[in-house]
């Protein structure tokens, strides 16, 4: 049931679809200049990885991994990609600095001091070496040089702080600052320290003077992070917290924060520029020489990303390529980006015009603690405006209404609504006000009383329209279509966001003829530009509705015309092809979806900041197309290798080609044409052909290949640009390609180490570059399951195949093999409930899955059942098992079953069934670890071993089970490896069942028998002594059980004195008494003075005054303790 796979399948098609766009050679590049600059992700999950910092030479990132509420520092080799844990696993470190010359690495280290202490780790050494006391928060170092170190010692509250540094040569600590500050830096010049200090202060202070020589006022909302000085000491690079990403009203560290960086070099204060959107989320940055690194969350789990020095943000982009950006941006975090650039680096918007776009860009994005911020600082400056304190009422009180679900402070929000009325009644009535009014009414829940204020106003300002909106869609429910149309469509507002509130009643619209009614109904109610978007609507849902191509091409002309009457109104043309790709995907009309993006394209600028996102949408419908025809079961599945064609040639995508490789396998020598004319007109990059023909070589059928046929083939992928389009797949086949040498490495329970770690990386890294592609998830993450299955780590095993289940299946039987590994994972990992409700999950596709599929499966689920101490799931699913399909593995789980429900005979049944076939002369089969093989000796010796013990199993048949169950004993040892046994422990069961022997024959009334057993089972002791030591559990136990039972089965006296003698021997051989180990010995002895030497109470007394006990009395007493109730039992026992 192991499957693993990267995508694979796929035939002939559109050739028509490219020719319309009319791509020049040119188009690839142009697409790459007019985008947002990526960030190369260096670190991998599912743990949390931040806090940055890199050699000189950037051939080592040390950072700190949170993972399993602990934290270690570790180190990647950026050259092979390796990562090695560099503090050890037994107590906590993190915010590792390198020194200069990278011989030594500071950390904050826990073992000794749960507060923190200041370490140092030497070159390769291991050691660490602490330089501060316990007791103090010691913190944040950082080197002046390479001798000497500076770090912070604070309170608990963090509060009251010193600035330290400690000397290398003179071993000494100096105090240079006092005050409220944390995470100093120095600047390259060595002259210049930067710390933060109270909430948004950036100080910079004089080393030599020992003075502050400045202090930055961080202007911007939230919280500043930590700062970095750049390698050339111009500019300061932070971290500021700006979302209340987590809705607690307060803005820290655990919110969203965007990198910003400030140019100290003149002695004028800039404007700090933002460098990364809030959208990706990055924290602690650490500029080297060439590159930016800091910590982002914005594909899952923190991890460590690398980018520009100067960020995303291309540096010879103008005011014009902003303000075009800002418009065509998908996200408002992205616009608040492009706003500060054309502000802060560009100086051409006045701060109010500034200030006043941001603050509508957080509203729009609904984050009202940063739009308050400026909403606060545009008040101020305009004190005799009251909207904005109406406005700053509304913002304070929706941050805090939504905060109500978490069901915290209802009454003191209560109160707060209250406060916040008596403040708005202070204010001059006028329509904002009331909007406000009735938000407040909303918030209290007098809903009714807020839907009927909201209905009354009326707005012409773009803010107060999207506010009564936005009150209108949470509090009018049915009714919200209607107030659109009276109240905010016919409004003479900006193009924007007349085309805004059309889409949102547009999304409104029901399905069905209704539809038409209603565009039909509004028409006269708007302008002209609205009325073309209507009929637009209704040329679309006549299209979707045509069976004929006539009507089809008809409805498609008018479409056509109407784009070119309306092509230079760049927001209704959005609107027209965003509301065409939303009804032709919503009525799975992909091809025509297909000629609307080449309209759409074809319409567009090459140069223009739009043209990525249509050539996105362009590769993605192509793809689906091409999935679409290749599972089609009609003359469509020809089609499919012209859609991944065109794929191709408009966007070079990665998964297309290896899709078009696969296809065309025996087609190459002919497609090396197409290929090559490809890449002479730009619409390739000729490392492509070097990825379809590596492809080629791995996947070509038939072939046997060796782990150097996929080492060099990996090598050839790992040289793919990143910034390849499709680039998920370059990693999923990479880790395709390393999964396959780990393979080879597969020796037993051994394996190479790097290799798994360069698989997990890479299928991780797939699907950080893949995140809204299924495809590729899917298989990255079952790729994952089989990895970890493979190396044993079954808790992430399961973790990747749980997050694979939640995505679409292609069939039934793709699903059924996910569901099996998933329940193995979580079995493995003691997770037996939940293995057993997936395999019901399994179970439960019956009605879709072949009978002869489950079988295997309606097995497992029993046996996850019975594991999980559900005896009766587990009874049932086992007795509804035909006879034939009961092996005896089944069985011997239905027999535990049965004796859980207290049902023994029947449990007996089952073993005899187990039993009767002839296994004592089965042939043992070489099965090296990890490999399980059915070994039928095993079976039958199991079997015996339950009937032996069973609960409610005659006498004569447990000891029948017994009595051949010890005579297969030499043999089960001799094979012990091979079946997974352990033969200290084989060696201890058998003394005990010897034992258990004995008194089963002594239950029946066979005293010889009995005592015959009973001399055995010390005879085995003594020679398990031999083998593994004397003073175990084993010997140590049967002697005492002899003693006890010698009253009425008298042992070989001769043979426990010699057994004695050793354990004496070896007792009072040892240099140090271990106290489990001397408890263990003394309660022997006093069974031994009680039973066989007949001398109680004096040998008691004896054994307490050996030097041994005595020492347990000082260093445990509590085992000196429980070894005194032992004797006074004992005593009892012995009267």
């Amino acid at each position: 049931m192991n499957q693993r796979f990267v995508p694979y399948g796929l035939s002939k098609g559109l050739w028509a679809l490219f020719m319309a766009l009319g791509l020049n050679p040119l188009a690839l590049a142009l697409v790459k200049a007019e985008a947002l600059l990526p960030l190369k992700r260096m670190t991998v999950g599912p743990y949390d990885n931040f806090q940055a910092t890199v050699d000189e030479a950037e051939t080592y990132l040390y950072y700190t991994r949170s993972e399993n509420l602990s934290s270690q520092v570790m180190r990647l080799n950026l050259k092979s990609g390796l990562t090695e844990t560099i503090t050890k696993g037994d107590a906590d470190a993190k915010t590792p600095a390198l020194s200069p010359d990278g011989k030594t690495l500071a950390i904050t280290y826990f073992k000794d001091d749960a507060k923190g202490d200041i370490c140092l780790i030497h070159g390769t050494d291991k050691d660490i070496e602490c330089l501060t006391k316990h007791g103090v928060v010691d913190h944040s170092p950082v080197w002046l040089g390479n001798d000497r170190l500076a770090y912070i010692s604070s309170d608990d509250s963090g509060r009251s702080s010193q600035l330290k540094v400690y000397d290398a040569h003179k071993k000494s600590v100096e105090v240079i600052y006092k005050g409220e500050l944390y995470a100093p830096d120095l600047s390259p010049d060595g002259k210049t320290l930067v710390f933060k200090g109270r909430k948004n202060e950036l100080v910079l202070y004089d080393l030599n003077a020992r003075k502050i020589i400045r202090t930055l006022l961080v202007d911007l909302p939230g919280l500043t992070g930590p700062s970095r000085f750049s390698a050339d000491g111009r500019y300061l690079y932070f971290a500021q917290y700006m979302l209340d990403s987590n809705k607690d009203l307060v803005i820290d560290g655990r919110d969203a924060a965007a990198i910003y960086r400030y140019d100290v070099s003149g002695t004028t204060t800039s404007q700090p520029v933002q460098i990364t959107s809030l959208d990706q989320n990055c924290s602690f940055p650490y500029p080297s020489k060439n590159f930016l690194y800091m910590t982002c969350a914005f594909e899952g789990a923190l991890d460590i990303y690398r980018g520009p020095l100067s960020g995303t943000v291309p540096k010879d982009w103008t005011f014009e390529d902003l303000t075009e950006a800002h418009q065509d941006a998908r996200s408002y975090s992205d616009r608040i980006l492009y706003l500060n650039h054309q502000h802060a680096r560009l100086f051409k918007m006045t701060d109010d015009e500034y200030e006043q776009r941001l603050m509508q860009n957080f509203v729009l994005a609904g984050d009202y603690l940063p739009a308050l911020y400026y909403m606060d600082k545009i008040s101020v400056r305009n004190p005799k405006v009251q909207t904005w304190k109406a406005w700053q009422i509304l913002l304070n009180s929706y941050a805090r209404w939504e905060v109500l679900p978490q069901k915290k402070n209802l009454g003191a929000f209560a109160e707060f609504i209250r406060d916040e009325r008596k403040s708005l009644s202070l204010l001059n009535p006028s329509p904002e006000v009331s909007l406000v009014d009735a938000y407040l009414d909303f918030f209290s829940n007098q809903f009714a009383t807020g839907a009927a204020k909201v209905q009354k106003l009326q707005f012409q300002d773009d803010l107060s329209l999207f506010l009564q909106v936005r009150l209108a869609k949470l509090s009018l429910k049915g009714e919200y279509s209607i107030f659109l149309e009276n109240r905010v469509l016919a409004v003479d507002a900006t193009e924007e966001n007349r085309m805004y509130f059309l889409s949102l009643w547009l999304s409104e619209l029901p399905s069905g003829p209704d539809k038409v009614a209603r565009i039909e109904a509004l028409k006269p109610k708007v302008s002209a530009s609205e009325i073309d978007l209507l009929d637009n609507e209704l040329d679309l849902y006549h299209l979707v509705q045509s069976t004929d191509n006539q009507s089809m091409l008809k409805n498609y002309r008018a479409i056509v015309n109407r784009v070119k009457k309306d092509k230079d109104s760049y927001f209704s043309m959005r609107l027209l092809f965003n509301r065409a790709i939303i009804v032709l995907y919503q009525n799975k009309r992909s091809r025509d979806m297909a000629d609307i993006v080449s309209l759409w394209l074809s319409y567009l600028k090459r140069t223009s900041k739009e043209f990525p996102y249509a050539v996105e949408a362009m590769r993605q419908n192509s793809l689906d197309l091409a999935y679409q025809f290749f599972h089609a079961t009609t003359s469509d599945k020809n089609f499919t290798d012209g859609a991944f064609f065109d794929s191709i040639r408009i966007s070079d995508d990665l998964e297309s080609h290896f899709q078009y490789a696969v296809l065309n396998f025996e087609k190459w020598p002919e497609l090396t044409k197409n290929y090559n004319q490809m890449i002479a007109q730009g619409l390739i990059k000729p490392e492509s052909r070097t990825f379809v023909e590596t492809v080629r070589k791995i996947v070509k059928p038939g072939q046997k290949l060796d782990a150097n046929a996929y080492e060099e083939a990996a090598k050839d992928i790992e040289k793919i640009d990143d910034s390849h389009v499709g680039v998920g797949v370059k990693y999923l086949f990479l880790g395709y390609l390393y999964h396959r040498q780990l393979e080879f490495s597969l020796k037993g329970f051994k394996y190479d180490p790097d290799l798994a770690e360069k698989t997990h990386k890479a299928y991780l890294f797939a699907i950080d570059a893949a995140l809204k592609n299924d495809r590729i998830q899917a298989a990255a993450l079952q790729n994952l399951g089989v990895l970890h299955l493979e190396i044993r780590n079954y808790t992430l095993a399961s973790e990747f195949l749980t997050q694979r289940h939640n995505i679409a299946y292609l069939s039934t039987e793709e699903e059924l093999a996910v569901l099996w590994l998933k329940a193995k994972a979580m079995y493995l990992s003691y997770r037996s409930g939940d293995a057993y409700q997936t395999m019901k999950e399994a179970l439960a596709l019956k009605p879709t899955a072949p009978i002869s599929i489950l079988k295997p499966f309606q097995e497992k689920a029993a046996f996850y059942a019975w594991n999980a101490g559900d005896a009766e799931a587990a009874n049932t699913l086992f007795s509804a098992m035909p006879p034939e399909n009961l092996t005896p593995s089944i069985r011997l789980g239905y027999a535990h079953t049965l004796f859980a429900l207290n049902r023994p005979m029947e449990a007996l049944s089952q073993l005899k069934a187990v039993v009767a076939a002839d296994s004592r002369t089965a042939k043992v089969q070489d099965a090296p670890a990890p490999s399980l093989v059915v070994q039928p000796l095993k079976l039958r010796f199991v079997a015996l071993g339950l009937m032996a013990q069973g609960t409610g199993i005659p006498t004569e048949e447990r000891i029948k089970a017994l009595e051949e169950r010890l005579s297969l004993y030499p043999k089960i040892i001799d094979n012990a490896k091979i079946f997974h046994f352990q033969k200290e422990t084989l060696s201890d069961q058998a003394v005990k069942e010897w034992q258990d022997l004995a008194n089963l024959y002594l239950a029946s009334g066979q005293k010889e028998k009995a005592r015959s057993s009973l001399n055995t089972s010390l005879e085995r002791a003594g020679q398990h002594g031999e083998d593994f030591g004397y003073l175990n559990s084993t010997l140590i136990n049967a002697l005492k059980n002899a003693w006890i039972n010698s009253q009425v089965l008298p042992a070989d006296a001769k043979k426990t004195h010699e057994l004695v003698d050793h354990v004496d021997k070896e007792f009072n051989a040892q240099k140090e008494f271990t106290a489990l180990v001397t408890q263990k010995w003394a309660e022997l002895k006093l069974i031994q003075s009680a039973f066989l030497d007949k001398n109680y109470p004096q040998g008691g007394d004896l054994v307490f005054r050996s030097k041994a006990v005595e020492n347990l009395k000082a260093d445990k007493p509590e085992i000196y303790t429980s070894l005194k109730t032992y004797r006074e039992q004992v005593a009892q026992d012995a009267h």
